[in-house]
């Protein structure tokens, strides 16, 4: 069976394609491709080598743009499908440009009476994942979705797709995307050992929900916790979350608390007075920059740059963060949970760098007295971050707030045990990333000696939680 799969230039066009690639793969027995393109000629030799290693009966690349007639790229499309029509063909319109979609759709629809035609889409729920490829993504998120399936049968068993890349906890990359900062490799990496040991089907439309299940068992102090879900369904993830977060809460540590608003289990908010206003912290505000204080990091503030936010961070915030991790680990590992959540920190920063930021100047080596003295000019229309009552009393009554628009971060910790009770009003990107960065988290707090056990089975089967880029980011 043939593959045809379009690539287009833009932002995610490369891992687009190759998730739409790996997924198809999984779900259909292709063993040859033709990569299409129209001006993405460098982005289709990228998803062409990846094809390449992955399919035994060859790969080639079209350039369908041959002209600017009305009709051209069709007419080359239909050349390309012909000598597959009795093989079979499965052709994917995902990533594709508007034309290059219109295009390929059109000449497959010529041809589909009576042939083994498949026209298919891949959904991705990308969100906080954005930037990451499928199978470095749960296969929850990236449904391959029926358009017309030419009447075949599907297995009840997929071929497994991520079995087939690179370990990220031994590689910075992926060989298509760009070097990734060490917690985001872990969660990555994890991501894609939880798809090597499940070999559920994800197809839509269907009638049913695949079954796959993940146990999770954690010791924390003298409060353990066992939690079984069905990896394909968000209401029992959400209950899944919402026990391991009661637990966490019944240990009397604020600092261990501060994990859940850090991973983003518990709900993070900004209010101002003047007039009342209230922000979800989770969802992207990219009209306006928003300037940071240094406890923003505690609090899980790079969940929001994922989420297309612009963070800007001060200079004192970089001192800060850098001077306290280097407390926490210049003898050793941190010993405690409030120098554990300065790691933390730390590694939020280096998410947030990741993604794209401003670097502020800023007067002083404290942020309570450097975040007012920033330039009026940059300062002016912003919003001004901080989780800390002082300082939001007195940048609210200070000329900081007729330039930009101060909030108070808050984060209800009760909202992560009560996730179950919200998992229908929570984008389901951010429930899987949640899920999986506090298992990162959690298993490195058991490498540093401050928790007892953190275990994560898939069907049955240990799966090692990856920790060891952060470990050498820390040096611990």
């Amino acid at each position: 069976m043939n593959l045809i799969l379009p690539v287009s230039k833009g932002p995610f066009s490369v891992e687009s394609a190759v998730s739409c690639l790996y997924r198809v793969f999984e779900e259909f027995p292709i063993n040859s491709g033709q990569i299409i393109y129209d001006l993405a000629s460098e982005e289709a030799g990228i998803v062409a080598e990846v094809a390449k290693d992955l399919l035994r009966g060859g790969v080639e690349t079209v350039n369908i743009r041959g002209g600017e007639e009305p009709g051209t790229a069709y007419e080359i499309i239909r050349k390309c499908i012909e000598p597959y029509v009795d093989e079979g063909i499965i052709a994917v319109v995902s990533p594709a440009s508007r034309r290059g979609a219109a295009s390929l759709a059109m000449a497959c629809i010529a041809r589909l009476s009576g042939r083994k035609m498949d026209i298919t889409h891949v959904h991705f729920h990308w969100g906080e994942w954005g930037g990451l490829a499928y199978p470095y993504t749960p296969r929850r998120l990236e449904p391959v979705v029926s358009m017309y399936a030419g009447g075949r049968e599907f297995s009840q068993e997929i071929r497994n797709a991520a079995e087939h890349t690179v370990n990220l906890e031994d590689n910075e990359s992926p060989r298509w995307g760009m070097k990734l900062p060490p917690l985001r490799r872990c969660i990555a990496e994890l991501a894609r050992r939880i798809n090597v040991k499940n070999n559920s089907p994800y197809r839509k439309p269907s009638t049913t929900t695949p079954e796959a299940k993940i146990l999770v068992e954690a010791k924390i102090a003298d409060k353990e916790a066992v939690a079984e879900a069905n990896l394909y369904n968000i209401n029992d993830i959400a209950s899944l979350l919402s026990k391991i977060s009661e637990k966490i809460l019944k240990v009397n540590n604020e600092h261990l608390h501060e994990i859940l608003a850090w991973s983003g289990c518990a709900e993070l908010k900004g209010t101002k007075y003047k007039p009342l206003e209230a922000i979800d912290l989770r969802e992207p505000y990219k009209s306006r920059e928003i300037i940071i204080d240094t406890n923003m990091l505690y609090f899980g503030i790079h969940n929001a740059a994922y989420m297309g936010s612009l963070i800007t961070v001060p200079e004192c915030v970089m001192y800060e963060v850098e001077k306290r991790v280097y407390e926490a680990v210049k003898r050793g590992r941190p010993d405690n949970w409030a120098k554990f959540m300065d790691c933390l920190a730390y590694l939020g920063l280096k998410e947030i760098f990741n993604v794209r930021t401003s670097i502020y100047p800023s007067q002083g080596l404290s942020c309570d007295s450097a975040i007012p003295k920033i330039d009026p000019v940059l300062l002016r229309g912003k919003k001004v971050m901080t989780g800390d009552d002082g300082a939001f009393r007195m940048w609210s009554r200070s000329p900081v707030a007729e330039l930009a628009s101060v909030y108070k971060a808050i984060y209800d910790k009760q909202s992560a045990a009560l996730l179950h009770k919200r998992a229908d009003s929570i984008r389901i990107s951010r429930l899987y990333y949640s899920f999986i960065q506090l298992l990162v988290a959690l298993r490195l707090s058991e490498s540093a000696g401050l928790m007892d056990k953190i275990s994560l089975y898939v069907d049955g089967k240990r799966t090692d939680i990856p920790v060891e880029p952060i470990k050498e980011e820390l040096v611990l």
